[in-house]
């Protein structure tokens, strides 16, 4: 009874929820900034969701996917590279808002975005249940760096 709660009704409403709590963030970050800064801010929201859909395309050579390279890892290795993958884009945000606060801004709506795409792209994939590994790496280097690290510090923002 409580492996049918856990994993068929609480495991899809927390993937739907963390999608909107992204989102909405997105959604504020976007609206806070002046109309210089929201142009970079849209484009590092919508990229992530292009590759997507160019990703998706289907092609002659069809055994070349992101669906089997990420399929053929051990949960282990998807786990890393779902941490490092976080962590770079982080740090990168971390650094860059100390020298121009507005691409550090850009990085961490990237970030989101990128997490916000993966979970699109497992639901669309039907993969969710084999790359929640990966997911979860992401997601928990995305919260450590913010329990160790803080709130980022966009000191010439309105945010």
């Amino acid at each position: 009874m409580l492996n049918f709660i856990f994993i068929k009704i609480l495991y899809p409403i927390t993937i739907f929820f963390l999608f909107g709590c992204i989102f909405y963030i997105i959604l504020i970050t976007i609206k806070r900034q002046n109309n210089k800064n929201r142009i970079r801010l849209i484009v590092a929201t919508v990229l992530p969701l292009i590759i997507l859909i160019f990703s998706l395309i289907p092609t002659e050579n069809t055994t070349n996917s992101i669906k089997d390279l990420f399929s053929s890892l051990k949960p282990l290795y998807r786990f890393i590279i779902g941490a490092i993958t976080g962590f770079i884009i982080l740090e990168l945000g971390n650094f860059f808002c100390k020298k121009d606060t507005e691409i550090g801004i850009a990085l961490y709506v990237l970030f989101l975005s990128i997490i916000n795409t993966f979970i699109l792209y497992s639901i669309i994939e039907g993969m969710l249940n084999s790359l929640h590994i990966l997911l979860l790496g992401i997601i928990v280097t995305g919260c450590i760096h913010v329990i160790f690290k803080g709130i980022p510090e966009f000191t010439n923002s309105k945010i």
